[in-house]
């Protein structure tokens, strides 16, 4: 291989890894220790996380980890878990459906900004609707926070996640109280 053709290479290579092109969704979400919770007089039995299909969607889809989903869920679980925001004791079952209708995500920038939307459905054990609604989250992430453009939106994307169901914990606790 030619010397030319090894610097076009490393230089493409480069652009790509610093635009951010090609990026994981690796997130971990966890809620500050000063995050005061009131407990809720329900017991959770299930959840349930997917991404909507094209007609419920409320903006780009932009999933670069076939994991998403679980990934999602599994944080989801470990918040609702270690807040204790649902109590071990009650008569009051409920399951949470949560659909994922945007995780919007620039393909490149200095600043980048992740907008996900998420539905959730929380449903007594007998099948009435108790909760529904649309939590709409924003996450962003510097150049001066992560140079490389993959970690920049990693960042953000973590951070759209974790204000999204903080979120989400902020409004059940004023609605299911």
């Amino acid at each position: 291989m030619s010397v030319s053709k090894v610097v076009l290479l490393v230089s493409v290579l480069t652009v790509i890894f610093f635009s951010g092109c090609s990026m994981k969704n690796d997130f971990h979400v966890t809620l500050p220790k000063e995050y005061k919770i009131k407990q809720l007089d329900y017991v959770l039995s299930g959840t349930n996380v997917q991404l909507a299909n094209k007609q419920k969607s409320t903006g780009d889809l932009d999933i670069f980890d076939t994991e998403f989903t679980s990934k999602f869920e599994k944080s989801l679980k470990n918040v609702l878990n270690n807040s204790k925001i649902f109590s071990e004791q009650s008569d009051n079952k409920i399951t949470i459906k949560v659909v994922i209708l945007k995780n919007d995500a620039p393909a490149f920038g200095f600043d980048m900004d992740v907008y996900t939307d998420v539905s959730y459905v929380i449903k007594s054990f007998s099948g009435k609707t108790i909760y529904d609604e649309v939590i709409s989250a924003k996450g962003t992430a510097t150049a001066g926070e992560e140079f490389a453009g993959v970690k920049r939106m990693i960042l953000a994307n973590n951070r759209s996640i974790k204000n999204n169901i903080k979120m989400f914990l902020d409004d059940i606790q004023i609605k299911l109280n």
